[in-house]
């Protein structure tokens, strides 16, 4: 296991550690390459030392959704799915 210590922004995160580990030792050290996510590590995964896969940790989905939460904010309108007129030559 190799760590690289970079810079690196992700969608809403700054990953500072890369932790680069073959694809041959992942099979018997998958446990412990997961627990290591915990701490924001990223893990690069390599084939003959090639980059191939990226093991990053669960980012929060944030609240559970709500069935019904947005009733009566739209509707639908009655022609909904009434033919378009652009499309007219194919039905």
């Amino acid at each position: 296991m190799d760590k690289m210590v970079l810079a690196h922004r992700t969608k809403t995160r700054v990953a500072t550690v890369r932790i680069k580990v073959e694809m041959a030792d992942t099979e018997t050290r998958l446990s412990e390459l997961i627990d290591s996510l915990g701490s924001g590590d990223e893990i690069l995964i390599t084939r003959e030392g090639l980059p191939l896969a990226r093991l990053v940790p669960v980012e929060d989905a944030g609240p559970d959704r709500v069935p019904g939460s947005a009733k009566g904010l739209f509707a639908v309108p009655d022609d909904f799915d009434a033919p378009l007129d652009e499309f007219s030559d194919y039905v």
